[in-house]
C-alpha cells in the first residue's frame, strides 16, 4: 500500500524544502509542478533541505493520466507532494503497536511534549510530530510525556471541514526506551513502524448515503481491490470511476472489512462540457494547513527584470501550447472563455488576495496580447500581415482589397466573440439563473 520507492513520498518528509530539481533552482510552487509533471518516469536529481542539512536524492515521477492546465487529459508525472502541512492528528494502525500500547488513539492530535524539567513545548503539524519520534528514538532513553487532544470533524462549511475537540486534553507517557532502534528511514516510515500514520485516509465525517456504510474512524485501504497509496491516489481513483457505487476495503476497529459504498454524483465543467464524476461524500480526519507564504524578492533590479521576463515567457509558452491544442482538436473549442470567464477568474483571484489578483490580471493581459497578434484582420496581427504584403508588393494595397480584408476580419472577430460568450453561458447559465432568482 505504499507508492513506488522512487517517489518523493518515499524519500521525503513533511517539512522538507525542495531547493532544486533536474539542475533547476526552485523558487516557487509552480516550478515544482512544471518540472515533475513534464517528466513522467524520468529519473530526476533533487536537493532537499531537511533540518538544516542539504540532502541529494534521486526520484522518478510516477506516470499517471491527469489533466493539463488546459483541461485536456495527458500523461503527467507525480511525486506525491503538496503545498500543505498535514495535521498532527494521528491514526493508530494496531492496538498492539508501540504507540497503541502507550495509549495513543486514532483521532488524537499531539499538541505538546514535556521536557525533563516539565516545561511544555508546542508541536506544530505532523511533520514536527514524526520528527520528534525520530529524535527521541536516537537520543532519549527516558519516557516522554505528550499532551494530546481528541479531534473530530463535526461539519463542512463552504467546502471546508470544521474540526472540533471532543474532550479535554490528556497526557500520554511514551515508553521510548521500548521502541525499536531507528534504522535510518524517513521520519514517516519510522512513525509507521511505531504504529502511527497520518489521517488523510481516515474518515472523520460521513454524509448523505454514506451514513451507515462508513463510520468515523474507518481507514480506507483499497478502492475496488486497488490499494489506496495516499490521498492523491484516492482522488485519481474517484476521477476515473464511472459507477454510483464502489467496494471499499477499510480498517474498522483494527479489523479489515469490505463494504459497498454509495458515491455522490457531481457535475463538473471539463473542456468537453459538463461531465458527471462520483465522489466519496465524506470528510477526512486529517486536514492540511498551508504554510506561511513567502514573497519572492530580488534586491538586484536586473535580476528582478530577468525573472519577470522568464515568467512572462513561460506563461506565453503555455498559452501558445494551449492555443495550438485548440486548433488541432486536442483541447475542445468549448474550453475557450469570454468576458464572463474573465470576470469569474478576476473575482476568484481577488478573494485569494491582491497578489493573486494582480498575477491573474497579468496572465489575462498576456493572453489577450497573444490573441491580438493572431493574423486576423482588425487585430494588430492582421495589420502586420497587411504591412507585410505591402512590403513585398512595394506599394500600398488597393482600397477595395483592404476594405474586404477588414470585413472578413470583422466577421471572424464577431464569430470568436459569439463562440466565447456561448461557451461562458453554457458553463455558468445555471449559476447565473440561480443568482437572479435567489436559488441555492
Amino acid at each position: 500500500t505504499t507508492p513506488p520507492l522512487s517517489s518523493l513520498w518515499a524519500v521525503g518528509d513533511p517539512g522538507d524544502r525542495l531547493l532544486s530539481a533536474d539542475g533547476k533552482d526552485i523558487k516557487n510552487w509552480s516550478h515544482i509542478e512544471r518540472i515533475f509533471q513534464k517528466n513522467p518516469e524520468k529519473q530526476i536529481k533533487v536537493l532537499i533541505q531537511r533540518k538544516g542539512e542539504t540532502i541529494e536524492k534521486e526520484v522518478t515521477p510516477e506516470s499517471v493520466v491527469g489533466r493539463t492546465i488546459f483541461g485536456s487529459k495527458a500523461e503527467i508525472g507525480r511525486v506525491g507532494v503538496a503545498l500543505a502541512f498535514p495535521s498532527a492528528v494521528v491514526t493508530i494502525t494496531s492496538p498492539d503497536s508501540f504507540l497503541g500500547r502507550d495509549g495513543l488513539k486514532t483521532g488524537d492530535r499531539i499538541e505538546a511534549w514535556l521536557d525533563s524539567q516539565g516545561v511544555e513545548h508546542k508541536i506544530h503539524g505532523l511533520h514536527e510530530t514524526f520528527g520528534l519520534f525520530t529524535a527521541w528514538a536516537k537520543d532519549v532513553k527516558r519516557p516522554i510525556t505528550v499532551v494530546v487532544r481528541p479531534v473530530a470533524i463535526v461539519s463542512v462549511t463552504d467546502g471546508k471541514p470544521v474540526e472540533k475537540t471532543t474532550a479535554d486534553s490528556r497526557r500520554v507517557i511514551l515508553n521510548v526506551s521500548k521502541w525499536p532502534m531507528f534504522a535510518g528511514q524517513t521520519d514517516r516510515a519510522y512513525a509507521a513502524a511505531l504504529g502511527a500514520v497520518d489521517s488523510h485516509l481516515t474518515v472523520g465525517l460521513v454524509k448523505g448515503q454514506v451514513v451507515g456504510q462508513l463510520n468515523p474512524g474507518d481507514r480506507l485501504l483499497a478502492w475496488n481491490d486497488v490499494s489506496i497509496r495516499n490521498i492523491f491516489h484516492l482522488q485519481e481513483l474517484m476521477e476515473s470511476w464511472k459507477l454510483p457505487q464502489v467496494k471499499l476495503s477499510v480498517m474498522r476497529d483494527f479489523n479489515q472489512i469490505d463494504v459497498m459504498v454509495s458515491l455522490k454524483p457531481v457535475e463538473v465543467q471539463a473542456p468537453e462540457g459538463l461531465i458527471t464524476i462520483y465522489i466519496l461524500d465524506t470528510a477526512m480526519l486529517g486536514q492540511s494547513s498551508l504554510p506561511e507564504f513567502e514573497t519572492l524578492r530580488e534586491s538586484n533590479p536586473l535580476a528582478a527584470a530577468s525573472l519577470a521576463v522568464k515568467e512572462a515567457y513561460d506563461q506565453t509558452s503555455l498559452m501558445v501550447v494551449g492555443l495550438w491544442q485548440i486548433m488541432t482538436g486536442a483541447v475542445p473549442i468549448k474550453s475557450l472563455g469570454g468576458p464572463i470567464m474573465i470576470a469569474k477568474v478576476a473575482g476568484d483571484s481577488a478573494k485569494a488576495g491582491w497578489m493573486t489578483f494582480l498575477a491573474s490580471m497579468a496572465v489575462i493581459s498576456i493572453n489577450l496580447g497573444l490573441v491580438n497578434l493572431f493574423p486576423i484582420p482588425l487585430l494588430d496581427g492582421g495589420q502586420l500581415v497587411l504591412l507585410g504584403f505591402e512590403a513585398v508588393k512595394r506599394s500600398p494595397l488597393e482600397e477595395a482589397t483592404v476594405e474586404n480584408f477588414q470585413k472578413l476580419g470583422f466577421v471572424m472577430v464577431m464569430s470568436l466573440v459569439i463562440l466565447a460568450l456561448y461557451n461562458d453561458l453554457s458553463r455558468f447559465w445555471s449559476s447565473i439563473v440561480g443568482s437572479v432568482i435567489g436559488a441555492k
